[in-house]
């Protein structure tokens, strides 16, 4: 068990039960003073003293949740007009509306078919 000196000294403090020593020292400054003390009746009196010792209940370190990868933005296909990586008759058809309307100024007939657009558009 982890018994933490509530009283820090400068250099620690050492305590001998029955001719056991405890070191209650940090290996951090401005941490806990900790021993184990291993002998149940020893634990016993140090937290009988409760002026001076505690059970050490180390505190939590922040959890730190690792940052989502972003994915690589895939390369823009000429004609498509999703996003979805496939060049389809649907993006085709909005590609060569979106150039016939830019360069006629409206929109093509909608019975007008893909190959009456490609023409218009030469």
């Amino acid at each position: 068990m982890q018994i933490e000196s509530i009283i820090r000294r400068k250099n620690g403090t050492t305590v001998v039960f029955d001719n056991t020593e405890y070191h209650f020292n940090s290996p951090v400054a401005e941490g806990p003073h900790v021993a184990t003390v291993e002998n149940d009746d020893h634990a016993q009196r140090f937290l009988a003293i409760k002026e001076g010792f505690k059970i050490y209940r180390a505190t939590p370190s922040p959890i730190k949740t690792p940052e989502p990868v972003k994915a690589k933005e895939p390369e823009p296909i000429e004609g498509d007009v999703n996003g979805d990586g496939v060049v389809d008759s649907k993006d085709e058809r909005a590609t060569l509306t979106a150039a016939y309307e830019a360069k006629f100024g409206k929109k093509p007939h909608y019975k007008m078919g893909l190959d009456k657009l490609r023409e218009s558009l030469e």
